[in-house]
C-alpha cells in the first residue's frame, strides 16, 4: 500500500489534512509500528471537524482494502492544499491486518464528533448484514453506502446506513435510511448525520462515584458488594442529575468503585478507584471529583460547578478558667512592678528612719523602724489597714502620704479589673490560619482520613509554602466523629472541605437556637480549581451533558439546589438522627459568682499557709542550730 499524506493551511488558519491508504507489493516490516497512529494524527488532529473515509469494494462483514482519512474545517472543507508530503506504506498484502492496525492505533474512540463514511461495492443479490468495529464504539457520526450489484444484470441498488448509537429502547445500532437508485438527490433532505445528540432513547448511563455531601450521597442496600449499585438519596449531584437525565432522555445506574477510593496512581502507575474505573471504561462518567493534570490525560471532564476550599475547625474562643481571675487581674508585668516597688519603699522607709535618728541625734520611738516592719506596713496599706503608729517625722510622713496615694490607684484598678474578669471573662485567641496553629504550643491538628485517597492530598504534596509543608507533616488522621470529639476537648484542630463540615456541625453539632461550639473561621483554602463531572475519554454523551449542565449553573438552580439540599439535611438529620447532639448552649442569664471564680483566693490562702510552715520549719531549725552552738560554747565562756 501507499500513503499519500498532505497538510495545508487555509485562509481560516485551521489545518487541513488528507490521507490516502492503497495496495502496494512492498513489505509491512519496513515500517515502524509507531508510525501507524501517526498517519491519522499527523493531519491535524486539532481541527474541529475531523473526517475518515472507508472504501472497499468486497463483503461488507469485511473492512476495506483502501483508507481515506480526511481532516478538515468547515470553513475550509473546499480549500486547496498548499504543501503536500508523501510517504509510502509497504505492508506484505492488502488485507484486513493493516486495517485492523490501523482502526486500533488511530484512536478514533477518543473523538466521537470524527465523521466515518463508509463506502463499498458488493457483489451479489441480496443485501449483507453489516458490522461496526470497535474502533467506531464512541462514533456518534457514522455513515456506510455501498452498492450492490447483480451478478448477471450489472444493475444495482443503493443502500445507506446511518450509525444510532441511541436507537429505540437505548441501543446501538444501524439505521437504513435509504434503499434505492443510483441518483444524485438520493440523500437530498434526509437525515444523514444527527449535528446535535439531544435524545438518548433511554439509554442506560453508568455512573461511578463516592460519598461527599453535600454533592453525593446514597445507601447501600442490604447485602451490597463492592462495586455493586448503590441507592441515591437527595443531593445536589442527583438533584442535577435527575434533571439532565429528563431532558436528555436516558437512564443511569449509580455505583461505588471497587477500592473504595477516589483515584491515585498506585506503586505501578495505575489508577485506582473512580479515576481508574473511567480509564478503563468500567463506567460512563463520575460526579464530584478533582480534574488534575494528570488525571485528565485518562479522562475528560465537564465545567467547575462546585468550590472546594479547606477550612479550620477548632472550638470556639473560650473564657479562661476562672480560679486564676485573682491573679489574672493584673499583668505578670504589672504584677512584678508593683513588688519590686513595695520592696524598694520599704527599705527606703527603713533608712529614712535611721538617718532621722542618726542625724537628730535622737533615740526613735518608731515600733516599726526595722526591715522587717517597714515591708509589712507597706503591704498593710496595699491591703488598706491604717498603719497603728503613724511616723512623727516630716520626710518620713511626705513618703506615706504618697504611698497611700499609691496604693489607693493601684487597688481601686485591681479591683475593676476583678469585676470584669469575672463578670465578662475575655476570650482565648481563634484559630484562623495556618500560621495560627502552628503559633500555637502543644496544639494538634487532624485531618478525614480519606484525604489521603483524593487528589485534594496534592495541596499539601505540591505546595510551595513552607508553613503549608509543615501543617501537612505534624497532621494526623482520624474519622469525622473522633476528629470532632478531639476538638471538643480543646487544643486540637480538625481541617476539612467548606460545605461538608458546615453541614456535619449543623446537623448534628448545634442546637435547636443554631448555637455550636465549634467555629469556623472565613479564612478558606481553595483546593485547584474545583469540583468536576469527570467522564471516560470519547464519551459520545459528554457535549449534551455539558451544555445541559452549563444551563443548570447559568439559571441558579446549582446555588439554590445547594443551599436547600443541605436545609434539608440539616433539618432532617436533627428530627431523625440517632447522633447525640451536643447541646452547648449559652448561658444568657445572670452571673453568680461560684467556687470556680475564687478558687484563686483559696489557692493563695493555701500558699500562705505553706509559706509560713516553711517560715516555721526554718526558724525552728535556725533556733536548734543556735542553740547547739551555745552549748558548746558555754564551757568555753565560763571558763
Amino acid at each position: 500500500m501507499n500513503i499519500f499524506f498532505s497538510r495545508g493551511i487555509s485562509e481560516s488558519g485551521a489545518g487541513l489534512g488528507l490521507v490516502v491508504v492503497r495496495e502496494s507489493s512492498m513489505e509491512e516490516s519496513m515500517l515502524p509500528s509507531p508510525f501507524l497512529p501517526e498517519v491519522w494524527r499527523e493531519g491535524g488532529s486539532a481541527a474541529p471537524c475531523r473526517g475518515l473515509i472507508l472504501l472497499h469494494h468486497r463483503d461488507t462483514n469485511a473492512y476495506p482494502d483502501q483508507t481515506t482519512s480526511t481532516e478538515h474545517t468547515k470553513s475550509s472543507r473546499d480549500e486547496r492544499n498548499t504543501n503536500t508530503n508523501t510517504t509510502t506504506w509497504p505492508p506484505p498484502h492488502a488485507d484486513d491486518t493493516f486495517t485492523e492496525k490501523f482502526l486500533a492505533m488511530s484512536g478514533l474512540w477518543l473523538d466521537p464528533e470524527t465523521r466515518v463514511l463508509v463506502v463499498g461495492v458488493v457483489e451479489g443479490s441480496v443485501d449483507v448484514p453489516l458490522t461496526i468495529h470497535h474502533a467506531f464504539r464512541n462514533s456518534r457520526h457514522f455513515l456506510h453506502i455501498h452498492a450492490i450489484l447483480s451478478t448477471t444484470t450489472h444493475d444495482g441498488v443503493m443502500v445507506v446506513y446511518r450509525r444510532c448509537l441511541y436507537c429505540e429502547m437505548g441501543g446501538s445500532g444501524l439505521k437504513l435510511i435509504y434503499r434505492g437508485d443510483f441518483t444524485r438527490a438520493a440523500l437530498i433532505g434526509r437525515d444523514v448525520f444527527i449535528e446535535r445528540l439531544s435524545d438518548l432513547q433511554g439509554g442506560l448511563v453508568r455512573v461511578v462515584t463516592m460519598s461527599y455531601f453535600p454533592h453525593v450521597d446514597y445507601r447501600r442496600p442490604q447485602h451490597f458488594q463492592l462495586g455493586g449499585r448503590v441507592q441515591p438519596l437527595d443531593c445536589l449531584d442527583f438533584r442535577m442529575l435527575q434533571a439532565i437525565a429528563h431532558t436528555l432522555n436516558f437512564t443511569y445506574e449509580v455505583v461505588e468503585p471497587p477500592d473504595e477510593e477516589w483515584g491515585v496512581r498506585d506503586e505501578e502507575g495505575q489508577w485506582t478507584g473512580i479515576v481508574g474505573s473511567l480509564a478503563r471504561e468500567e463506567g460512563d462518567f463520575s460526579m464530584v471529583l478533582t480534574p488534575t493534570p494528570d488525571r485528565l490525560t485518562v479522562m475528560d471532564h465537564s465545567r467547575i460547578y462546585g468550590e472546594g476550599a479547606f477550612v479550620i475547625v477548632s472550638l470556639k474562643p473560650q473564657a479562661p478558667t476562672q480560679q486564676w481571675a485573682v491573679i489574672r487581674a493584673l499583668s505578670g508585668l504589672l504584677w512584678g512592678a508593683v513588688v519590686a516597688t513595695l520592696v524598694v519603699w520599704s527599705v527606703i522607709l527603713w533608712l529614712l528612719l535611721k538617718g532621722w535618728a542618726y542625724f537628730s541625734g535622737a533615740q526613735s520611738s518608731e515600733k516599726w523602724q526595722n526591715l522587717s516592719s517597714s515591708l509589712f506596713f507597706g503591704f498593710g496599706a496595699f491591703m488598706q489597714n491604717i498603719p497603728f503608729q503613724p511616723p512623727s517625722n516630716l520626710s518620713t510622713q511626705m513618703s506615706v502620704g504618697w504611698w497611700w496615694v499609691f496604693c489607693i490607684i493601684i487597688t481601686t484598678a485591681y479591683r475593676a479589673s476583678l469585676i470584669s474578669q469575672l463578670t465578662v471573662p475575655g476570650k482565648t485567641r481563634p484559630i484562623n490560619t495556618y500560621e495560627d496553629l502552628l503559633a500555637q504550643d502543644g496544639w494538634t491538628w487532624s485531618s478525614e482520613d480519606t484525604l489521603r485517597t483524593m487528589a485534594d492530598i496534592h495541596f499539601y504534596l505540591g505546595s510551595p509554602s513552607p508553613v503549608v509543608k509543615e501543617v501537612y507533616r505534624r497532621m494526623m488522621f482520624y474519622s469525622l466523629d473522633k476528629a470532632l470529639q478531639e476538638v471538643l476537648k480543646g487544643g486540637h484542630s480538625f481541617i476539612s472541605w467548606k460545605n461538608y463540615i458546615d453541614v456535619a456541625v449543623a446537623s448534628r453539632y448545634s442546637d435547636s437556637l443554631g448555637y455550636t461550639p465549634f467555629y469556623i473561621p472565613s479564612r478558606r483554602y481553595p483546593i485547584f480549581g474545583g469540583y468536576s463531572w469527570c467522564f471516560r475519554k470519547g464519551a459520545p454523551f459528554l457535549v449534551p451533558i455539558r451544555r445541559v449542565k452549563q444551563q443548570l449553573i447559568e439559571s441558579g438552580l446549582v446555588s439554590y439546589w445547594l443551599e436547600d439540599v443541605i436545609k434539608v439535611r440539616i433539618r432532617d438529620t436533627r428530627t431523625n438522627s440517632t447522633y447525640p447532639h451536643l447541646i452547648h448552649s449559652q448561658d444568657r442569664g445572670q452571673t453568680v459568682l461560684g467556687l470556680q471564680h475564687l478558687q484563686g483566693a483559696f489557692y493563695q490562702l493555701f500558699l500562705g499557709y505553706l509559706l509560713a510552715l516553711l517560715s516555721l520549719l526554718a526558724e525552728t531549725v535556725v533556733a536548734c542550730l543556735f542553740t547547739q552552738h551555745i552549748t558548746k560554747r558555754l564551757p568555753a565562756i565560763k571558763s
